[in-house]
C-alpha cells in the first residue's frame, strides 16, 4: 500500500491493511482500471465490442504472450496453428504430484459418488493427464466462412422436464465454439424450445462476428 499524501512514512516501512473502505466489489474494478490503463499505454486498443479484449495491430508476438499468460500456447507451423494448454496442465499435475504416475483405464468403484472429495480431485487430475496433448488445430488455408448449427432436446430432463439447448460454431473447417446447456424455463411445445436455441445461437454468432471484425477478419 502507498501512504496517503502528507502522511510521513519511512521508505523501509509498509502499511498494514486492516479493512477495505469500499468492499470487495470495488477491488476488481480498480484492478481492471489499472490494468487497462497500463496495457493501453503499451500501444494496445480496447475492443469496442468487448471491454476485456485488447488488440495490438502490429505486435502479434505480444498478443501471443498474453495468450500464453492466460494458459494458452499458440504454436505456429507452416500450414496452420495449434492452440494448446500443455504447460498449464503440466503445471497443474506438478502441483498435484502425479507427473510420474501411470494412467490406467479402470472402471469406477461402486461407491465412487460417495467417496471423499480427494478421490474426485484425483479422478479429474487423471483425466487431465490422459488428455494433456489434445490440442485444437486451425488450418491456414481454410475458408473464413462462419457457420452455426443448433438443436434442442424438448423436455429431456426427467426431473424437472427442462429442455436442453445445443449449438456449435465453425470457422471454415475448424470448430471454434460449442455449448450444451439446460434451459431455465419449461416449454409446452418443441417449437418454443427450438426458437430459444436459435436465439442463443444467434447471439453467439453476433458475438463471434464482432470478434472477427476486431481482428480485421470480417
Amino acid at each position: 500500500m502507498k501512504p496517503p499524501p502528507g502522511y510521513p512514512c519511512p521508505s523501509s516501512k509498509v502499511c498494514l491493511l486492516r479493512k477495505t473502505l469500499y468492499g470487495l466489489k470495488q477491488v476488481p474494478r480498480e484492478w481492471f482500471d489499472k490494468f487497462s490503463t497500463t496495457i493501453c499505454n503499451l500501444g494496445f486498443t480496447c475492443s469496442p465490442h468487448e471491454n476485456a479484449l485488447f488488440i495490438h495491430k502490429s505486435e502479434r508476438r505480444v498478443v501471443l504472450l498474453l495468450f500464453y499468460f492466460l494458459g494458452l500456447e499458440v504454436i505456429s507451423i507452416y500450414d496452420g496453428i495449434y492452440l494448446s494448454q500443455v504447460k498449464y496442465a503440466s503445471d497443474l499435475l506438478v502441483r498435484a504430484g502425479i507427473t510420474d504416475s501411470r494412467t490406467e483405464y479402470v472402471p469406477f468403484e461402486p461407491n465412487f459418488l460417495s467417496a471423499p472429495r480427494t478421490t474426485h480431485c484425483a479422478a479429474v487430475l487423471r483425466y487431465i493427464q490422459d488428455t494433456i496433448f489434445h490440442d485444437l488445430y486451425f488450418f491456414a488455408h481454410s475458408s473464413l466462412s462462419l457457420q452455426a448449427y443448433s438443436d434442442a432436446d424438448w423436455a429431456s430432463n426427467l426431473t424437472d422436464r427442462h429442455s436442453t439447448t445445443g449449438y456449435c460454431l465453425f470457422l471454415g473447417d475448424s470448430l471454434i465454439f460449442w455449448r450444451a446447456k439446460k434451459q431455465m424455463l419449461n416449454a409446452r411445445s418443441s417449437t418454443k424450445v427450438e426458437y430459444r436455441a436459435l436465439a442463443d445461437t444467434t447471439a453467439e454468432v453476433v458475438s463471434i462476428s464482432w470478434l472477427l471484425e476486431d481482428l480485421d477478419t470480417p
